[in-house]
């Protein structure tokens, strides 16, 4: 069950990462820096659990305080395309 789960999520950062090629002509330096870093660190995470699974616990538990360090990266990035969109004026 654990290989189903790893690969919608290597299918879901192909499909990001595809996404981000195709639209950083839209988004200011800084958006594309702080998107292009999940996208690193995500890919970095999923690359690092797949190679140690069922091997090296060391290269698992780093993949895995990869992932919650995810979410101040997302919030970062929340933060910055709602200063892009002027959000606090609406």
């Amino acid at each position: 069950m654990a290989g189903i789960y790893l690969d919608d999520a290597n299918e879901k950062q192909r499909i990001f990462h595809t996404y981000l090629i195709g639209h950083r002509i839209f988004m200011t330096d800084e958006l594309r820096k702080e998107f292009g870093a999940v996208d690193q660190s995500l890919s970095t995470a999923l690359t690092g659990y797949s190679a140690g699974k069922g091997k090296d616990w060391e290269l698992i538990r780093s993949s895995q305080e990869e992932v919650n360090r995810l979410k101040d990266m997302v919030d970062e990035v929340e933060q910055a395309v709602q200063e892009r969109l002027h959000y606090e004026d609406a």
